[in-house]
């Protein structure tokens, strides 16, 4: 489980999302890139079963290409709900600071 505030629940440890940042920042995402997109909608069902889930709302598509215009192979992106996003902060006050990955 998270161990901190500042790690999402769908994290196992701190150190995992905090590989996934560095990940993130070598990738070099738009700025508002989040794990969400990266996530997969078996992924998002196994964390909503657990109660780990901060966005179950968050809607799957497939994608033709990546956020960069390059083609990919159709990989799960997640997108999440701007609503669900503010939401989510009021209640928790989680993620009121804005961290910038790039």
């Amino acid at each position: 489980m998270a161990i901190d505030k500042t790690t999402p629940k769908c994290f196992d440890t701190a150190k995992q999302f905090a590989g996934w940042v560095a990940a993130a920042r070598m990738s070099k995402p738009i700025p508002a890139h989040s794990y969400c997109e990266d996530c997969t909608p078996e992924y998002q069902a196994k964390m909503i079963v657990e109660g780990r889930c901060m966005y179950p709302g968050t809607l799957f598509h497939r994608s033709s290409a990546d956020m960069k215009g390059q083609k990919a192979d159709g990989d799960w992106v997640g997108r999440r709900s701007a609503l669900e996003v503010a939401k989510v902060r009021s209640l928790t006050g989680a993620y009121n600071r804005k961290v910038k990955l790039v």
